[in-house]
């Protein structure tokens, strides 16, 4: 032991050290540890005094319990990870060299997160691996058998209830064990018929994981304040997102699942928003959104952050040989707008939605995401050029509104026999114009992985764009609608459209002149004055507002692509479509025709999902919950009929 026995550090530590460095040859009488001193064997048998170390204090009888426990712990975690260690240094069969257990479950895991593998598709790749292999081979059988093996290292994770109303959290030593909630006196278990709490099935489950901006004046900023911080390179700066998305798509429209994902600024730009250097640290999962209540499923994430503020002891630099404290720190968080307004706790609609623009308040350390706030331009613009019901900014209220406000009182909608009549305005395009920029769009073709095939996403029908992604909205708003509409519109109206375009394209460089910043948020303020001259005040919503501070949020932050959504809606596109799939690697010749899937999708979902759950029900500690058993029940397809009914005395015949 490189500290000669004289520091204390927790079981994990000191286990690694005892693992790594080994005990010293000099240290043969075990005196720290309980075995008696026979320095002076006279000493010793004339008094009862036991041996005392300035550093630990005195190891006495009323410390033995303790000691007894944290004997017994300390074995109890060594035979596990000496257990895992044997286990995992076994050659993959018997007489190879080149490849343990170990390196080849976790070579395949990579495969499978990085390929995105179901784990029917994983359990399958594993067994036509071990058909390949010799007899006798270490190969696990299924990716249950995986998970065990991957368990000693720390990947497990812990289930905490949540109060049904979304008060409280029950963990810690006060609530570990409560079965009402202390706020609200809600029950912590589901009432069954008869109001009667059902031990054991919760009402509430929340998944907590055990588990560059160097140049920005953010980053500055904790180096001058903190500057002990700063002078330890290896100290983590971390970023959190959070959005919500159903993972059962039309299944269940109700459903709710809201992953919270860890970056780490340390690595290079072009590694720290890669998908298997992000880490999932919450999963909060529940029939409905957490809303303003996120911050009590938060709680665990915030007691670990603060944990690494205050620092980390006894941390192994496995690439210097030394051990240090290491700290973090959370520069912001990254979502859309609507969760901003959950995680800041302050209001996203209204005259004052962002927070920043009102008096007396202090920036937050929420970022606005630059994709939800292009794609959100991008529907306005488009929407209101192609008046695409339910997108465009204009209409009979817009029209009524103008009138109240003494502006453009021409433009005064007319009411007509079934809708009102709006006569054209600066932003409105005629049907032969519309036809023309949706040619434009039909006839584009894009390089491969540039975006999606435009043309798919034009209807010629109805004159407008459907099923585009963020990033499709990303490519036609910086690149392609400005070709589109370069014979449409008045000139000045044109004009106005495309530098907001352009304003995009810039913000959204990987490289950005730190001294053109300034003249970047000129332009833009300009570029909105030149909109609000030709769109319906209608047109400005809290969107369009937003831009105006992306450039501040450049200055102060960094790059954009730092702090924008796409790398964490990539990474929770992980957690979405298993069975889609699994119908994918069943029907190769049809996994081009989404139509065709999702019909298939829906007739097959529920056999599927039986039949999973069966298989998981198969192996003696599965995860699957009960409610996830009765769903996988399914409906029944036999609907019983009666010949008759009898009601408060009076009988009822039914027809044949």
């Amino acid at each position: 032991m490189k500290c000669c026995n004289n520091d204390e550090f927790s079981i994990r530590v000191v286990k690694d050290h005892i693992y790594f460095n080994g005990i010293v040859a000099e240290y043969k009488q075990w005196k720290w540890h309980g075995e008696p001193s026979t320095m002076n064997n006279n000493r010793v048998a004339e008094s009862e005094t036991v041996d005392f170390h300035p550093d630990l204090g005195q190891l006495g009888d009323k410390n033995n319990g303790i000691e007894e426990r944290e004997d017994e712990e300390i074995s109890r975690d060594s035979n596990e990870f000496l257990k895992f260690v044997k286990d995992g240094d076994k050659p993959l069969w018997p007489g190879n060299t080149k490849m343990t257990k170990l390196n080849a479950i976790i070579e395949s895991f990579n495969l499978k997160a990085k390929h995105g593998m179901s784990d029917h598709c994983y359990s399958d790749m594993l067994m036509m691996i071990a058909m390949f292999l010799p007899e006798d081979n270490e190969i696990p059988g299924t990716v249950q058998e995986a998970k065990k093996s991957l368990a000693a290292l720390g990947m497990g994770y812990e289930k905490i209830d949540a109060c049904p109303n979304d008060c409280v959290l029950y963990r810690g030593e006060e609530l570990a064990e409560a079965k009402i909630c202390p706020t609200c006196g809600a029950s912590r278990y589901k009432l069954n018929k008869d109001d009667v709490p059902r031990e054991g099935v919760y009402a509430k489950e929340n998944g907590w994981n055990d588990a560059t901006s160097a140049d920005s004046p953010s980053w500055k900023l904790i180096d001058t304040k903190w500057p002990e911080f700063g002078k330890e390179p290896r100290n983590l700066r971390l970023a959190v997102s959070s959005d919500g998305f159903n993972p059962y798509r039309s299944l269940s429209s109700k459903y709710s699942c809201w992953p919270v994902v860890l970056v780490m600024y340390n690595l290079p730009p072009w590694l720290c928003m890669k998908r298997k250097h992000m880490m999932l640290t919450l999963l909060i999962a529940r029939p409905k959104q957490p809303g303003n209540d996120i911050d009590v499923y938060l709680q665990p994430l915030i007691d670990d952050l603060k944990k690494l503020w205050d620092g980390i002891e006894g941390v192994y630099d496995a690439v210097r040989g030394e051990y240090f404290k290491l700290r973090a720190v959370l520069f912001w968080t990254i979502n859309d707008f609507h969760a901003y307004g959950n995680l800041s706790g302050s209001i996203v609609k209204g005259y004052n939605a962002y927070p920043v623009c009102v008096d007396e308040t202090k920036p937050y350390r929420h970022v606005l995401d630059v994709m939800h706030i292009e794609k959100n331009c991008y529907d306005a613009i488009l929407g209101t050029l192609l008046n695409i019901p339910g997108k465009s900014k204009d209409g009979a209220a817009a029209r009524m509104d103008m009138v109240k406000m003494g502006i453009r009182t021409d433009l005064q909608a007319t009411p007509g026999p079934n809708r009102y009549k709006l006569p054209p305005g600066s932003w409105n395009l005629l049907l032969k114009e519309k036809k023309i920029v949706c040619r434009s769009f039909f006839g584009m073709k894009v390089s491969s992985h540039f975006s999606s095939n435009v043309r798919n996403l034009v209807s010629m029908e109805d004159l407008r764009l459907v099923g585009l992604k963020s990033h499709d909205c990303h490519t036609i708003m910086q690149i392609v609608l400005p070709i589109a509409l370069r014979s449409v519109l008045a000139k000045p109206v044109r004009y106005a459209i495309i530098r907001f375009c352009l304003f995009f394209k810039a913000i959204c460089s990987k490289v950005i002149d730190v001294s053109k910043l300034k003249q970047m948020q000129a332009d833009l303020v300009d570029t909105v004055c030149l909109l609000e001259k030709f769109f319906p005040p209608s047109f400005f919503d809290i969107m369009i507002h937003l831009t105006v501070h992306l450039v501040r949020e450049v200055e102060l932050c960094g790059p954009v692509f730092l702090r924008w959504m796409y790398p964490f809606e990539r990474y929770m596109k992980v957690f979405r479509g298993e069975h889609m799939e699994f119908l994918k690697l069943i029907y190769p010749d049809k996994k081009k025709k989404k139509k065709w899937l999702r019909k298939k999708h829906n007739a097959t979902f529920a056999d599927w999902l039986k039949e999973r759950v069966a298989n998981e029900m198969m192996f003696p500690h599965n995860q699957v919950s009960k409610a996830l058993r009765w769903m996988a029940g399914g409906p029944r397809d036999l609907v019983p009929t009666y010949s008759g009914y009898h009601v408060i005395g009076v009988d009822f015949s039914t027809k044949d």
